[in-house]
């Protein structure tokens, strides 16, 4: 008996697709075309859960731009929860949920997430993200089994933690944190 080839029309019948009752004309065949097909399609999925990730609100922007980030990432629609000193926008996403901390003057003074990954830190600081990469290089990387650092700028404060697929992290700008509030109890 000859073996059967990748490349004959008339494939064994363990290789002929149960689901037609015609004998199968075209081989069964792994092509660049597919593989190609299916790294575009993780491509794809990819580029949307990191971009999600990176177009939030930024520090010291308004209450105006959250509803404005909610759209471009698809996020769901949270309603927002007021308490006495401050209110919480909520976007989840595929990657990460960011929570935005607004002021009372509708400034959003503080942002934290927790997710699979750290979304990107550039957006989210906005106008502080300078001071944040001035301040990042004269801190100390610390390496354990845990992540855990802070990073502290003149104007603004960095603090993430965690390990892979379980990242955390609180980003506040101090002259902007209302009276009476404390960033490291918020919900």
């Amino acid at each position: 008996m000859k073996p059967h080839s990748i490349f004959t029309h008339n494939p064994p019948a363990r290789l002929r697709s149960p689901l037609s009752s015609t004998e199968s004309r075209f081989p069964v065949r792994f092509s660049l075309y597919d593989n190609g097909m299916k790294a575009l399609a993780i491509l794809i999925a990819f580029s949307i859960t990191f971009a999600s990730s990176a177009t939030f609100a930024a520090l010291g922007q308004g209450v105006d731009s959250i509803e404005k980030d909610r759209t471009i990432v698809s996020g769901q629609k949270v309603l927002p929860r007021v308490h006495a000193l401050y209110t919480v926008h909520e976007i989840p996403s595929t990657a990460s949920t960011v929570k935005e901390y607004v002021s009372p003057e509708g400034k959003v003074f503080a942002v934290t997430w927790k997710g699979v990954t750290q979304p990107a830190l550039g957006p989210l600081l906005g106008d502080y993200w300078n001071d944040y990469q001035k301040a990042e290089k004269n801190t100390p990387k610390v390496r354990g089994k845990r992540f855990a650092r802070a990073v502290q700028g003149n104007k603004v404060i960095v603090e993430t933690q965690g390990h892979m697929r379980a990242m955390r992290g609180l980003a506040y700008a101090p002259e902007l944190v209302p009276g009476g509030v404390n960033v490291h109890e918020l919900p």
